[in-house]
């Protein structure tokens, strides 16, 4: 993959100017977002461990129970003395597998509290033990009343007060407990947030990374939001990786070369140098009219290149000029290869023109031209309409509202019959919620129990709780 994307000759051996490595990083984290191999294929392998783990009367999983873990459980059985290739890699999916898994509380009578991850947290976790002695045999189940509550007492003596909050806003049923995937709403496996999980959660810790590393993601951060040609902005985002074919690069790389600028034929050519204090780039950028610091480029390149985006922004520029700017830096570049492989030198005027034209010609061809439209005043301007239930029934709408886990959520429905008269209303806060969905449930748990008190024979239920619907 790697030579596929640095070497478009077949015959001849390319520079790698950026590691695979970091290629695949996000594009929030300085990278192009490529899937790293080996990553997601343990991520596929994992879908078969899940599939293993929660069809256990398929074909597949009774095949592997009778051959590999027939007295213990998938989750803690052994390699075997004789696996099969297939195995093995089951094997390195449920590696990743286990990371993500916790407990989903039920009736708490198959989690024990201190051995198996129930807790979420930033990722899945067993509960902080606040006493020297506990018991190992523990279960979550005894943690619970009779009455289907949390023993709030027993909570405070084992566990510290951060952890206690966390438990007592579980929801707890008289179902048996399960495995979840954590790091989805719907707490089912899938490849991509497996893959996910494995790219921003590796085994080895990485390297804290310096102030200059960080502000130069930052900055690769807004190069993608830079309005231009798709080429230009995977050129800018090599400028910011090191991975121009410069002098001065190319001696890291030892190759000896003749470091003299191509343009200015003055100072050692690198990508700060060529394309900001280079004499001949900054006769470029005044003949585009495109401003300078009060105390001239720095040679800092991630300095220079911050400014030159703020100026993209600067909206007391004239449009034309902050437009161009992308297009200035690229012709730069394309100026310095046709001296060096063909000879030819322009004008910094010609330079500066030929990168407005192109500038112009791709805004007024990319710019949307809004559509005027002629609309009735009687309709309503919102897609969100009420639509009455049938003669005779009564429909019930509710909203939820979440903001974060530690703020309440609330909820609120409405009962309407087919005239559009509301008949019956009530709002309600709830506990906090760690995510969206639950508060979503928790609301449709407490709507439909406020309407089985009214014991109403037929109600329509409707929402815009598109996760929490497509979850049921």
């Amino acid at each position: 993959m790697t030579e596929f994307w640095w070497n478009a000759c077949e015959e001849k051996r390319k520079i790698h100017w950026v590691s695979w490595k970091e290629m695949c990083k996000s594009k929030a984290n300085g990278g192009l977002g490529f899937r790293d191999i080996s990553d997601f294929n343990q991520s596929r392998l994992a879908k078969q461990a899940w599939r293993i783990l929660n069809v256990p009367d398929s074909l597949l999983s009774r095949l592997y129970k009778g051959r590999y873990f027939q007295s213990t459980d998938f989750l803690s059985c052994g390699k075997d003395s004789r696996p099969s290739y297939t195995w093995r890699s089951i094997l390195h999916g449920r590696e990743l597998l286990s990371r993500g898994l916790m407990k989903s509380i039920g009736n708490g009578q198959d989690t024990n509290v201190w051995i198996d991850k129930w807790i979420l947290d930033e990722a899945p976790r067993r509960p902080v033990n606040k006493q020297c002695l506990y018991d190992l045999c523990l279960k979550v189940s005894d943690l619970i009343l009779p009455s289907g509550r949390w023993n709030g007492g027993l909570l405070r003596e084992l566990f510290p007060p951060a952890d206690v909050v966390r438990i007592e806003n579980m929801d707890i049923g008289n179902v048996h407990d399960k495995n979840i995937w954590s790091y989805t709403k719907h707490g089912a496996y899938t490849v991509k947030s497996g893959y996910w999980f494995v790219a921003n959660h590796p085994f080895v810790r990485p390297t804290p990374l310096s102030a200059r590393d960080q502000f130069r993601i930052e900055l690769k951060n807004r190069v993608w939001l830079v309005k231009s040609t798709p080429n230009i902005k995977m050129f800018l985002w090599r400028v910011l990786s090191g991975a121009l074919a410069v002098s001065d690069r190319l001696r890291t790389r030892g190759i000896q070369i003749d470091l003299t600028c191509k343009l200015c034929r003055n100072d050692t050519e690198s990508i700060c140098h060529m394309l900001f204090t280079c004499d001949a780039a900054q006769q470029i950028f005044v003949q585009a009219q495109i401003p300078q610091p009060a105390s001239g480029f720095s040679n800092s390149l991630e300095e220079n290149f911050a400014f030159v985006l703020d100026l993209m922004e600067d909206h007391s520029l004239l449009a034309p000029t902050r437009q161009a700017i992308p297009w200035i830096l690229w012709n730069i570049w394309k100026h310095r290869n046709a001296i060096l492989l063909a000879g030819h030198q322009e004008s910094p005027y010609t330079i500066a023109q030929r990168a407005k034209e192109e500038a112009t010609i791709w805004f007024q061809v990319n710019t949307e031209i809004p559509v005027q439209t002629t609309t009735n005043c009687s309709l309503s301007a919102s897609d969100n309409c009420w639509y009455p239930p049938l003669n005779g029934q009564v429909k019930c709408n509710l909203f939820a509202n979440w903001r974060n886990r530690n703020l309440l959520s609330g909820g609120a429905w409405i009962l309407r019959d087919h005239y559009g008269q509301v008949i019956f209303h009530a709002r309600d806060a709830f506990t906090c919620s760690p995510n969206r969905l639950v508060a979503e449930f928790r609301c449709i748990i407490w709507a439909m129990t406020s309407l089985s008190d009214l014991h109403l024979p037929e109600v329509t239920i409707a929402s815009d709780l598109a996760d929490a619907v497509e979850a049921i």
